[in-house]
């Protein structure tokens, strides 16, 4: 998927239920620093890819009922 930016139409943006297969792809993805401190956490100490980390992440979405997963033409984000 290319980088979206703001003002690039074309794009199909959805919002979905968790599914299965996001505890794969949260576990491809390593954490991001920026994103990390943009949410009041702390940087120090970054876990690394961890299935289990990814499983009980999935498993948080599903427990918040108003959580939704971004997909950006048939891509999570």
């Amino acid at each position: 998927m290319k980088p979206l930016k703001a003002n690039d139409p074309g794009h199909f943006i959805e919002l979905r239920d968790p599914v299965d297969a996001d505890a794969q792809v949260h576990f491809s993805y390593p954490p991001v620093a920026e994103i990390v401190l943009m949410y009041g956490g702390e940087t120090s100490d970054l876990p690394a890819p961890d299935m289990d980390r990814s499983k009980r992440w999935l498993q948080w979405l599903r427990d918040h009922p108003f959580s939704k997963v971004i997909v950006c033409d048939g891509d999570p984000v």
